[in-house]
């Protein structure tokens, strides 16, 4: 109807008229293009309010869970120097329960928590740009990138461990088969493992990864917590 009404002022040559007609031309295509925008720019804010929600959950999983590992790796330290001071000082149990029972807690390590799988989807699908934010987007990647040095710090500790602290895992080995069928000989096979002087730089070792384990936890929980705090203030 436009176009005829146009055709019709180029013949009569009415160049107000088509004049007119061509700014309302204009004017109608580019509301047309905001409101096309509008609608975009709405649709991404609510798409990022979705995002943010998943990825609070996410991380508010992350730090409960390494909450639970930094509580588990702290006993294990504190178990294994409690095993050394015994064992450097002559005061291991006689008793095989008891013996195992003081080699349980040192044997306990944790591997860093699980990556945001909200994070990783927007990453492989290249959506960050939805998360309008940048410092966010900033302390998203140093967790990553934490929580990936912590994933290899940890593959690095449990191969030096089971390396170097074998005669501690042949000791829990043999505990744990006691407990499956006890026998007399397996008692006297964990005594005369920790009487042995391999044992004791065994335990050492491990006690050592477990500083280094509670470290990597801490670190990881601090970064994740820091998350949470932006994440508080984007929403």
């Amino acid at each position: 109807m436009l176009l005829r009404r146009v055709i019709e002022h180029v013949k009569a040559q009415n160049w107000t008229a088509v004049a007119l007609d061509f700014v309302i031309v204009v004017v109608g295509v580019f509301i047309g293009i905001q409101v096309s925008n509008w609608n975009a720019a709405r649709a991404d804010r609510e798409t990022e309010r979705v995002i943010l929600e998943r990825l609070r959950s996410d991380f508010v999983q992350i730090v409960e869970t390494e909450s639970h590992y930094l509580e588990t790796v702290e006993a294990a330290a504190s178990g294994a120097e409690a095993l050394l001071d015994a064992a450097a000082n002559d005061r291991l149990p006689a008793e095989t329960a008891s013996l195992c029972k003081l080699m349980a807690s040192p044997r306990a390590f944790r591997p860093p928590p699980p990556p945001s799988a909200t994070y990783e989807q927007l990453v492989a699908n290249g959506d960050m740009r939805l998360i309008t934010d940048e410092t966010l987007r900033l302390e998203l990647a140093e967790f990553e990138s934490q929580r990936s040095q912590h994933s290899v710090s940890f593959g690095t500790a449990m191969a030096t461990v089971l390396a170097l602290s074998r005669t501690f895992w042949t000791a829990v080995d043999i505990c744990d088969a006691s407990l499956r069928a006890p026998d007399s000989r397996f008692g006297m096979r964990v005594s005369e493992i920790v009487a042995s002087p391999e044992f004791a730089g065994a335990v050492s070792g491990i006690l050592t990864q477990h500083g280094n384990a509670e470290r990597a936890h801490r670190a990881t929980k601090e970064q994740a917590e820091r998350v949470l705090s932006f994440l508080a203030e984007a929403e």
